[in-house]
């Protein structure tokens, strides 16, 4: 499983690649195109990629809506989760697009994190 964490903004977005690498594309359509082409090339599958991306505004919505329509899997995630998360994970408050957008990689869930929470959801 490859997890990509996005920290999104009004004119870019920061996409964490694995621990070290981070690729900025411009958030329109053709960038976001340029970003799938960009996964593609890696060689990275639909079904086993996992895309984070952190809500912000109305932001996030192209890229969401882009994946799907392309087959990409992707996880909205609170931002008020990712700011307790960086903060627990760092004595510093220093906060850059760059270390949120590795940052909501490693906190994409995995499939095996939503095969182990899928029993504690209670059925009506």
């Amino acid at each position: 499983m490859n997890a990509i964490g996005i920290d999104m903004s009004k004119n870019t977005f920061h996409a964490a690649l694995d621990d070290r690498e981070v690729r900025i594309f411009e958030n329109s359509e053709s960038g976001i195109e340029s970003f799938f082409s960009f996964l593609t090339a890696r060689h990275l599958a639909h079904d086993a990629t996992t895309i984070g991306v952190e809500a912000t505004g109305a932001y996030h919505l192209l890229l969401c809506v882009q994946a799907r329509q392309s087959g990409w899997r992707i996880v909205v995630i609170n931002p008020l989760e990712t700011y307790h998360v960086t903060v627990a994970a760092s004595l510093r408050k220093v906060k850059t697009d760059r270390k949120d957008a590795l940052m909501i990689r490693t906190w994409s869930p995995s499939d095996t994190a939503i095969h182990l929470l899928t029993p504690m959801i209670r059925s009506p």
